[in-house]
């Protein structure tokens, strides 16, 4: 009885352990205020959901764009560089991550075959603060 005691506690230190493994896990909300988009125009909000999943994460990102309109996209991705796709009306197609340590993430996102930009996720030290940097050009070679 002892012993299934425990592996049972075990069992559940192991489960939180992998949960809180990513700084990333729970939901982020953009601020306006302190958020740069150039070229823009901004969104009127953006709502990020990371949970965790068997090898990695499922991320779950609503958009409410300048016009209104609202755009739901979702992936689960690992960080092997593999490419994952996501499912609805999002601007990615494709995203490629790599955890280059435990609150940073650099990934490859593809928008359309051919062209793809490069996006740095960043969980401040304290957990508080999410930031992503995404760079690179459209198809006429504008930044992004």
């Amino acid at each position: 009885m002892a012993v299934r005691r425990a592996v049972l506690a075990l069992l559940v230190a192991l489960s939180f352990t992998a949960e809180a493994a990513d700084s990333a896990v729970g939901t982020w909300k953009l601020n306006l205020a302190k958020s740069k988009f150039s070229p823009g125009p901004a969104p009127r909000s953006k709502t990020r959901v990371y949970e965790p999943g068997p090898n990695g994460l499922k991320v779950m990102v609503t958009t409410v764009d300048a016009a209104g309109g609202t755009r739901v996209s979702e992936v689960r991705e690992s960080f092997d560089l593999k490419h994952y796709g996501f499912q609805g009306n999002g601007p990615f197609q494709q995203v490629s991550p790599e955890r280059l340590d435990d609150n940073k993430v650099n990934a490859e996102l593809t928008i359309h075959p051919g062209v793809t930009v490069n996006s740095m996720r960043v969980v401040s030290k304290d957990g508080k603060r999410l930031t992503i940097t995404i760079r690179g050009q459209d198809e006429r070679g504008r930044p992004i």
